[in-house]
């Protein structure tokens, strides 16, 4: 036996059809609708510290030219860090001590253009390099350091350093080129 269907019939099918696009209706209306409640607070776990925001400060050729001074020193400290470790051969001694004076030299060097630039002389090391950088290299030089590739790139630069761990694998410092926090702004002082 046939029963006839009727096209108007409200059946299961339908009723579910039409409660899903009531539900998706009322959803899209209620995130595009207004709400006289504004959220004043945010729900979070634990602490959050305070930070304090850099000054506001340009990049200018004073500061470029007190950054480049400031890495000069960061190569003369470190100079002076490895060879205070007595880890080195009495041969590569004074190889240190010419290459610490070449960089004493182009710090000397940059007084006079920072000066020209309208800028302060900056002669000491830059303290965010040594904090990312110099110290944490320092600390683990006890073996021989590696560069795999070529100098001259942009992209950062991986050093292998320090012992060689039981895995047989030594400490990865990627140095990259110094950022906007790590300038030597005009409001920097030693």
């Amino acid at each position: 036996m046939n029963i006839p269907v009727n096209d108007n019939a409200f059946n299961r099918r339908k009723f579910l059809q039409s409660g899903g696009l009531a539900l998706a209706s009322a959803a899209i209306l209620a995130a595009c609708g207004k709400s006289d409640k504004v959220a004043t607070s945010y729900p979070r776990i634990g602490e959050s510290p305070t930070t304090t925001g850099l000054p506001t400060a340009h990049v200018t050729d004073a500061v470029l030219l007190r950054t480049a001074s400031s890495l000069e020193w960061c190569a003369i400290d470190a100079y002076t860090a490895v060879a205070a470790l007595g880890l080195l051969p009495s041969a590569a001694t004074s190889v240190v001590k010419r290459f610490q004076a070449d960089h004493k030299a182009h710090a000397a060097a940059l007084t006079p253009l920072i000066k020209k630039a309208g800028g302060e002389p900056f002669e000491c090391a830059n303290e965010r390099i040594n904090e990312l950088y110099i110290g944490p290299a320092v600390e683990l030089i006890t073996g021989p350091a590696a560069v795999p590739g070529a100098f001259g790139s942009l992209a950062a630069v991986t050093f292998s350093i320090g012992k060689t761990s039981e895995a047989g694998t030594k400490t990865q410092l990627s140095l990259d080129t110094p950022s906007l926090n790590s300038l030597a702004y005009e409001y920097a002082s030693c």
